[in-house]
């Protein structure tokens, strides 16, 4: 664009403006903008404007007028010189035809200049307040030009080639897709790829960025979950408070919690105690929206990631479906009665204001789901029945009870169940090989369920004409079988009565299936073989013989092999060796023993601790060690006639887990061979067969666990003692565990863990139980009933 400015002396300014633009936009817009104020501005000091595009206009500068007085000067000199008459305008040209190319120098150019100079200060006097005002309408268009082009690129790439009018229209006239959602960018039209849909909202996804291996190598999850993508459906997030947490919350967990994996209770961090088994996250906000802000900020950070669904809801609410269905809960409703369809289709019932009022919505919801469990059951087994017909097989193909997989059948001898023949006070065939024991525990109770059973379905199916008391139980048959479940057969003696008062006694059988339910596997947390152990061996002064037997096996599987683990000795002396203890040691040749030993593996260190009691219980020598050493250490308490394998250690190491479980071996225990093989002079390493040994179930020597798993049970122990005002009582670590401790105790057979024979010296001191336990132990582990009836025959025979 150019412009030309003519200024009342005479002076002409011309200026250039260019703008640069895109090929296909149209800035006509900005131009006139440019013109209008520029004209605004010049207008105020009276200066005209004249733009003109094309026309000429003299380099010198005059006006018309000395153009003309100029012109008749030039020829007149011209004519006087020449002397021509006729040919003079040929002769003499004019001056606007030498101006005409714009190449011809006028005369008197330092004049010319010098006019010319005068008249562009003066503009620039007039126009110097103005130059502020025009430098920054200047950088202001140049700046919202190049704030342009960047903008254009961080959305996409919008160049100079792109369609500016179309980017500059509003996005809510444009019809929305959600195909362009998936197409790429090369695929989409106009140019450079970017649609107009490009710029619609769009729900994205969340995914938590994988962690590459710094080391250039392939990094690989530590759970196979992971790395395929598995994830939980539904995470439960239970938002409490410190007056609820202790009451409604706990409710709330034993109603609900045994339906989900895992279930997050949010409450502030003022409460004084806790309850035990519920997962809760502290918060320290009680606001409600700024408490519901943390749990969702907790759930993002932790558990994004492993879930699919999350659901909030308070604890002051009941939930047993799927789908959702409100229901507002009224103080007078009788729950036991209630049968509106819109109460017994709730989802959510609220709110719940009491810990009672939770339990009885827990109860007749519970009720109402067997109901129609029950319902659809027999449903599903009359359908069986009418499909039986048209298989091949007939309705023989369906077994009792109908739905329920067919019995087993052994193929070898080798293969049958036996059954347990039963009464009502006594089993005849025990766990221990005995031919009758009584029957008691959990034995008793489940053939007191299935009496009561069997009673409750016959009054039902013979209700009003009949009614059935039960007078004894002649004999009862049980089996587990693995493809369903507990089998029985009763043989009972019934009274029946009828509506007139006759009675009659009558001998049923009667055949009942506890089936299995849905086989679940338990989650348990992650654990390593690498864990460092801590081997604690208690010696009296009966274990002084067996020791060296003992530390000779413990270098060949442990120090050879490198193991990660420190043996700790513990010597246990009575009052009357601990007073002569410098003079005369009962554990000399031990120590110095351990001195050999350490001279050979330097790099292993043996400690000992020497302790004085005269009733050496487990728990009172755990006392002592547990003290010593950090919360999480692995303990394995042994004893001198084991002998520790390396894979019995990795067990001991994989199957106790810190806050979960503790971990009971049963060793093997071997069989006297004095009295089984008397030519036998050194031990020699058995095969586990039953005339070898066998499965010491009454033994509890070892035991693997964590110190702080010991703290906190024996801490539990200890105000137990303290309200009944009694001392440390002499129970082993398993009976510590077992009352007071929540962990999952786990006691398997061990074949890697072995016992040579040993008499034990038992502590008539020690707890009933275990004195008990000790005599057993010595006479079963002197041989088999077999064996020991076989040697009874033979020194009868012999008269010995």
């Amino acid at each position: 664009m150019v412009g030309g400015l003519r200024f009342k002396g005479g002076g002409v300014c011309v200026f250039l403006v260019k703008v640069e633009v895109g090929e296909s936009r149209d800035f006509s817009f900005l131009q006139s903008i440019l013109i209008n104020l520029v004209a605004r501005v010049l207008n105020t000091i009276q200066i005209d404007i004249n733009l003109t595009k094309g026309k000429m206009i003299p380099e010198n500068g005059k006006t018309d007028e000395e153009e003309e007085e100029e012109e008749s000067r030039w020829r007149s000199r011209c004519q006087k010189r020449t002397g021509e008459d006729s040919d003079r305008k040929a002769t003499c040209p004019s001056a606007a035809s030498r101006l005409g190319d714009r190449l011809v120098v006028l005369p008197d150019v330092g004049k010319q200049c010098g006019v010319l100079a005068m008249r562009l200060r003066a503009v620039l006097t007039l126009c110097r307040p103005l130059a502020p005002v025009l430098v920054g309408i200047s950088l202001g268009f140049t700046l919202s030009l190049l704030g342009l082009s960047w903008v254009d690129e961080a959305c996409g790439g919008i160049g100079a080639d792109s369609d500016l009018d179309g980017f500059l229209e509003p996005v809510v006239d444009r019809p929305s897709t959600t195909e362009s959602v998936g197409k790429a960018e090369s695929d989409r039209p106009g140019r450079g790829g970017h649609d107009r849909d490009e710029y619609q909202p769009r729900i994205v996804p969340y995914r938590r960025p994988v962690e590459k291996s710094r080391s250039g190598k392939v990094f690989r999850p530590r759970y196979i979950s992971s790395e395929l993508g598995l994830r939980d459906q539904l995470l439960v997030s239970v938002l409490s408070s410190r007056s609820s947490v202790g009451s409604l919350a706990v409710a709330m967990n034993r109603t609900v919690g045994h339906h989900f994996a895992k279930v997050l209770f949010f409450t502030d961090s003022h409460g004084a105690k806790f309850p035990g088994g519920m997962t809760l996250v502290t918060q320290v906000d009680e606001r409600p929206i700024w408490k519901m802000f943390q749990a969702l900020h907790y759930i993002h950070e932790h558990h994004a990631a492993e879930y699919d669904w999350f659901y909030f809801v308070q604890d002051d609410a009941y939930i047993q479906e799927q789908r959702y269905r409100y229901f507002e809960l009224d103080g007078k409703m009788d729950l036991e009665k209630e049968e509106r369809v819109e109460f017994l289709n709730a989802y959510a019932v609220h709110p719940v204001e009491e810990p009672v009022l939770m339990y009885l919505l827990h109860k007749r919801f519970t009720q109402n789901e067997l109901d129609r469990t029950y319902e659809e059951i027999a449903q599903l087994q009359m359908e069986i029945k009418n499909v039986s017909v048209e298989t091949p097989e007939g309705e023989n193909v369906v077994t009792w009870p109908v739905g329920i997989n067919p019995p087993f059948k052994a193929r070898t001898r080798f293969e049958v169940i036996p059954w347990q023949h039963f009464t009502e006070d006594y089993m005849f065939s025990c766990v221990d090989g005995r031919p009758m024991c009584e029957l008691h525990g959990v034995d008793r109770a489940d053939v007191s369920d299935i009496l009561e059973t069997v009673l409750e379905r016959f009054n039902r199916w013979y209700q009003p004409h009949l009614h059935f008391r039960l007078l004894a139980l002649s004999s009862g048959y049980r089996r587990f079988d693995p493809t369903r479940g507990m089998e029985y057969m009763l043989d009972l003696s019934l009274e029946m009565s009828t509506q007139r008062g006759n009675k009659r006694v009558l001998s049923k059988r009667v055949q009942l299936l506890r089936p299995l339910n849905t086989v679940e596997i338990v989650p348990m947390p992650y654990v390593t073989e690498g864990t460092r152990l801590h081997v604690l061996l208690p010696l009296t002064v009966h274990d002084r013989v067996h020791f060296p037997q003992f530390f000779q096996s413990f270098a060949a599987n442990a120090l050879d092999t490198h193991e990660n683990l420190l043996l700790t000795l513990l010597f246990i002396y009575d009052p009357f060796d601990a007073q002569k203890v410098s003079q005369d040691d009962i554990f000399a040749e031990v120590k110095e023993l351990i001195g050999e030993y350490q001279q050979r593996y330097e790099d292993v260190k043996f400690p000992w601790i020497s302790v004085k009691t005269d009733v050496p219980s487990q728990i009172k020598l755990m006392d002592i060690i547990s003290k010593k050493n950090p919360l999480e250490t692995l303990f394995l308490v042994t004893s001198v006639a084991s002998e520790l394998s390396v894979e019995f250690l990795n067990r001991c190491r994989m199957n106790a887990i810190a806050n979960w479980q503790v971990f009971f071996p049963i060793h093997f225990q071997e069989f006297d061979p004095e009295l089984l093989q008397p030519d036998r002079q050194a031990h020699v390493a058995t095969d586990l067969s039953r005339e070898a040994g066998h499965f010491d179930r009454a033994a509890f020597d070892e035991a693997c666990f964590y110190n702080s798993d010991y703290m906190a049970a024996r801490t539990r122990m200890a105000q137990v003692l303290a309200n009944s005002q009694s001392d440390v009582g002499d129970e082993d670590i398993f009976d510590l565990f077992v009352h007071h401790s929540s962990l999952h105790l786990f006691r398997a057979a061990e074949p890697a863990l072995r016992h040579r024979h040993r008499h034990r010296a038992c502590n008539p001191r020690l707890s009933e139980d275990v004195y008990h336990r000790c005599l057993q132990n010595n006479l079963q582990g002197l041989a088999s009933h077999a064996q020991l009836a076989t040697l009874l025959l033979q020194n009868e025979q012999n008269g010995t």
